[in-house]
């Protein structure tokens, strides 16, 4: 009796465990811009401490709340950290504020600089800026983001000069948020559908994705009650 007991509350920890984890995984998920290519010859632009890379972006959506950067040898000790500031198309007023850092860093490639949804952000510019915060150790190499030929787009290296490099961009893309979770749900599937041949389209998916969290709630509800 107590085995059966014990693997009753297994199945019902697993189950509330799997509850939270997609709660938690449509709660925080954004899609980056995919409209944003970038192409042709890329330089690097180097981060120096306490200067930042700053860049302005108009954003294509609501619910503008995160920004995914192609950083390359950042390799963060305790202490040393980029600091992404999200202000107002003036670069005066501070809106959000995101960083990466030793605990948060995950890997090479698109880093995620989330942060807390700016709701009615569509077709507003924005200022952002990328500052490199040493910490106790100095790094053996900096950091650096690629920038690409974009036509229209412009940034400034602090570090470097306050010239304006004209018609070219960070490697960088904005993200949005959904108003709902179901929204949320929606369009990854129609995100995970855009190259897929058309049997396995976005009613197949989530017929199939349906059909799997009940196929695994029922066989729970069964291993309890028999």
């Amino acid at each position: 009796m107590k085995y059966f007991k014990f693997n009753h509350i297994v199945i019902i920890l697993f189950l509330i465990f799997s509850g939270i984890i997609l709660w938690q995984f449509f709660n925080f998920l954004s899609f980056a811009d995919s409209a944003l290519n970038f192409k042709g010859d890329n330089k690097q632009e180097k981060f120096y401490p306490n200067s930042p890379l700053i860049q302005k972006i108009t954003a294509a959506e609501n619910n503008f709340n995160q920004v995914n950067v192609s950083l390359s040898k950042f390799s963060p000790q305790l202490g040393d950290k980029i600091i992404l500031e999200v202000a107002d198309e003036s670069c005066e007023k501070i809106m959000a504020e995101s960083k990466r850092d030793m605990f948060s860093w995950r890997s090479p490639g698109y880093e995620k600089f989330r942060f807390p949804a700016i709701a009615d952000s569509q077709d507003k510019t924005y200022c952002l800026k990328f500052t490199h915060v040493l910490g106790k150790f100095k790094p053996a190499k900096k950091p650096y983001i690629s920038a690409y030929p974009a036509e229209g787009s412009s940034y400034i290296n602090t570090g470097k000069s306050m010239e304006e490099q004209k018609n070219r961009s960070l490697k960088l893309k904005p993200a949005y948020g959904r108003d709902s979770y179901r929204q949320n749900f929606s369009q990854l599937i129609d995100r995970m559908s855009q190259y897929k041949p058309d049997y396995l389209k976005s009613e197949f998916l989530i017929t199939l994705f349906g059909l799997s969290l009940a196929l695994i709630f029922f066989v729970s509800i069964l291993i309890i009650f028999l």
